[in-house]
């Protein structure tokens, strides 16, 4: 998109403009509905594809979030891992505990409210952070974020019936909407639909992050997440 961002380097604050997928458009000075991005379209051929594609660039560039529906994750699949999430989080603090994350030296696990603070204020929330599963690499390997590959936690049967099995197969739905969108970007951006696919190295050495969480009343002040930005 060369021609267009030398166009906008020419542009002046006042023009309120912004460069998308190689169009110079408008930037928008409010907006009144959450964008929704229809994913059953991405299966209707190519020429619906590239539609989607420029929708969504237009979204990111001009809003920046969306909702997606039509993602093809069985409501059966939602419906299980709220459920699972619900009767793990009612189980008693040591059973919890089973699976703490200061137990893994791979950054998985339970966290007990309080255990996090944002903008030094404690975050009222507990949550289980599951990783892609994988092989543990040397506790003293380099660069230091291998360190984070390994296996997730479980609790067994026993104590909740068919937690792991519910938690995997709910990764690997949404690690498949998470692909897909992936390739709406980069034909969005006027790229093979695998280029950024490409960019995450080998599979065996990707990560992605799903957390469940449970937010309890907070005390007056207080907040599940503090304020903060994500980058």
């Amino acid at each position: 998109f060369e021609s267009a961002a030398s166009c906008a380097t020419t542009m002046g604050p006042a023009e309120r403009a912004k460069v998308i997928s190689g169009h110079v458009k408008p930037a928008p000075t409010s907006f009144t509905e959450l964008p929704v991005v229809d994913m059953s379209r991405w299966r209707q051929g190519p020429e619906e594809r590239k539609r989607l594609a420029q929708e969504v660039c237009d979204i990111c560039h001009n809003i920046g979030f969306f909702q997606v529906v039509n993602h093809g994750v069985d409501q059966e699949i939602v419906d299980d891992v709220f459920s699972m999430m619900s009767r793990f989080f009612a189980l008693p603090e040591g059973q919890k505990a089973m699976i703490d994350k200061a137990q893994s030296r791979h950054f998985r696990g339970w966290e007990r409210v309080g255990s996090e603070r944002t903008n030094n204020r404690v975050d009222y929330r507990e949550q289980i952070d599951f990783w892609s599963d994988g092989s543990p690499r040397a506790a003293g390997v380099t660069p230091a974020y291998y360190r984070l590959l390994g296996p997730n936690t479980y609790l067994p049967d026993t104590v909740l019936p068919n937690f792991k099995s519910v938690s995997t197969r709910w990764f690997a739905s949404a690690a498949q909407v998470a692909a897909d969108l992936m390739e709406v970007f980069s034909v969005g951006l006027g790229l093979d639909p695998l280029h950024l696919e490409g960019l995450f190295g080998p599979k065996d050495e990707r990560m992605s992050l799903t957390k469940f969480i449970h937010y309890p009343p907070s005390p007056e002040g207080g907040a599940g997440g503090n304020a903060h930005h994500d980058t």
